[in-house]
C-alpha cells in the first residue's frame, strides 16, 4: 500500500507540536475494547469496527500532554502505523527508575518500646545515598523513595542490597527490625504518555470509572455460566504477582474452558471389536481387573482423543483471534512448555513469559467478547 502524504504530514505535525503517541496503532478489524489501555472517556471503539470501509485502516490517537487534547487519526497506510509506532517506542525508553518502599519496624530494646514513632529517625536518614526516607501515615511505618537514573552505575539490585544493609545497621544501633511490606517499582520513560497530568503510564495508570451499563451485568444471567467462570478467573490472574503463577492459572482457565470436549479417536464399532478381541486374550479373561481397566482406558476420550489438547486449542484460539492455526499452534505449544518449565520458580517472568501471558489473556477476553458482544 503507498502512502498517504496527507496522512503523513498530519501525523508529522502533530508531533512536532508536542502531541505524544498514546499506544501503538491498532488495525481496525483487530480493534477490541483493550487494544488501546489509555483512551479518552466516552470513547466508542464499535464506530470504527461497524464501518466496513475502516477495517484495513489503522487508528493512531494521540494527547497533547499540556492541553491534553485527544486527536484520532484513521491512517489507511502502513507507513503512517509505522511512524506512530517508532514515536510511540521512543516515548517508551526506559532512562530509569522510580522506586517506592514501605517498610514497617517492630522490636526495641525494651518490652515497652513495641510502638515506635519513626519521625526524628526518618528525618535523620533523608538524603542517605540521595534518597527520600518519610515516616508513613501508621505508626512504626516508614517510607523511602528511590530515583535511579540509567547510567548512574547503580543497579536496581545493589540499591535494595544498599537499603538492607542499613537496615542491618539499624538493628544493631538502634534495637529495631525492619521488614519490607511494600515495594512499588515504576519505570521512568523517555517521554511517558500522560492520563492525567503527572501520571505516568503505563506502570501507573488511573482506573476508568465504572459505568452504570457496566454495573448492572452483575445480575445473575447477564452473563453464560463459562463467562462468569473466566471472569472468576481473570480475578486470580490479575491479582497473581509472579509470572509463572499467572501463566499457570491461564493455562488452566483457556484448557478448561475453550479446550472442549474431545472427540474419541475410535469409532464406535471400532471400540467395540476391539474391547471384544480383548476379553479373548487369555492372561486378560484370567484378570478382570486388568481386563476392566483397559476397557474403561479404551472407552474414555480423554485418554484416546482423535485430536490432542493443542490441536483444539490451537484451532479454537485461531478462530477468537483470526490468526492462522499453525501461529496458533506454535503459541500454544510455546505456552505449555512455559507453564511446564516454570511451575516451580519465583523468579521473574521473561519476555517469552510475557508474551505467552498477552496471548492466552488475549484468547479469553476474545472468547467473552464473543459470548457477551461487549
Amino acid at each position: 500500500m503507498k502512502p498517504n502524504a496527507e496522512d503523513h504530514l498530519q501525523l508529522e505535525r502533530l508531533l512536532a507540536e508536542g502531541y505524544l503517541v498514546v499506544d501503538r496503532a491498532v488495525r481496525v478489524a483487530e480493534l477490541k475494547p483493550w487494544s488501546i489501555r489509555a483512551c479518552p472517556r466516552g470513547f466508542d471503539w464499535k464506530k470504527y469496527r461497524g464501518d466496513p470501509a475502516c477495517q484495513d485502516k489503522f487508528l493512531v490517537m494521540l494527547r497533547h500532554p499540556i492541553s491534553e487534547e485527544w486527536v484520532e487519526i484513521l491512517a489507511p497506510d502502513e507507513a503512517s502505523a509505522a511512524l506512530a509506532n517508532r514515536q510511540f517506542d521512543y516515548q517508551q525508553e526506559q532512562i530509569g527508575v522510580r522506586i517506592e518502599v514501605s517498610c514497617a519496624a517492630r522490636g526495641g530494646r525494651k518490652y515497652d518500646q513495641w510502638q515506635l514513632h519513626l519521625d526524628e529517625l526518618a528525618r535523620s536518614l533523608n538524603g542517605f545515598q540521595g534518597w527520600e526516607f518519610a515516616a508513613g501515615e501508621d505508626v512504626g511505618t516508614i517510607r523511602i523513595k528511590m530515583h535511579i537514573k540509567d547510567g548512574e552505575g547503580t543497579t536496581r539490585k545493589e540499591a535494595f542490597d544498599r537499603l538492607e544493609r542499613l537496615f542491618d545497621v539499624l538493628a544493631v544501633t538502634h534495637g529495631i527490625g525492619f521488614q519490607t511490606v511494600h515495594i512499588s517499582s515504576t519505570a521512568i520513560r523517555r517521554h511517558p504518555t500522560l492520563l492525567e497530568v503527572g501520571v505516568p503510564w503505563p506502570e501507573e495508570w488511573m482506573v476508568t470509572p465504572a459505568t452504570p451499563e457496566q454495573t448492572i451485568l452483575t445480575e445473575d444471567d447477564a452473563w453464560p455460566s463459562d463467562v462468569w467462570q473466566l471472569a472468576r478467573a481473570l480475578r486470580e490472574v490479575y491479582w497473581e504477582s509472579l509470572p509463572a503463577g499467572r501463566l499457570a492459572k491461564l493455562w488452566a482457565a483457556v484448557e478448561d474452558v475453550l479446550a472442549g470436549d474431545p472427540e474419541h479417536l475410535l469409532k464406535p464399532d471400532e471400540l467395540k471389536k476391539i474391547s471384544t478381541h480383548a476379553g479373548t486374550i487369555q492372561s486378560l479373561k484370567d484378570d478382570p481387573k486388568r481386563l476392566n481397566k483397559l476397557r474403561s482406558i479404551l472407552n474414555n476420550p480423554k485418554t484416546l482423543p482423535k485430536k490432542g489438547i493443542e490441536d483444539r486449542l490451537a484451532e479454537r484460539i485461531a478462530a477468537i483471534l483470526r490468526i492462522s492455526v499453525d501461529d496458533a499452534r506454535r503459541r500454544v505449544t510455546k505456552a505449555k512448555k512455559l507453564r511446564g518449565e516454570q511451575v516451580h520458580t519465583l523468579v521473574e517472568g521473561s519476555q517469552a513469559i510475557r508474551e505467552s501471558e498477552e496471548f492466552l489473556l488475549n484468547a479469553l477476553r476474545g472468547h467473552i467478547v464473543q459470548r457477551t458482544q461487549m
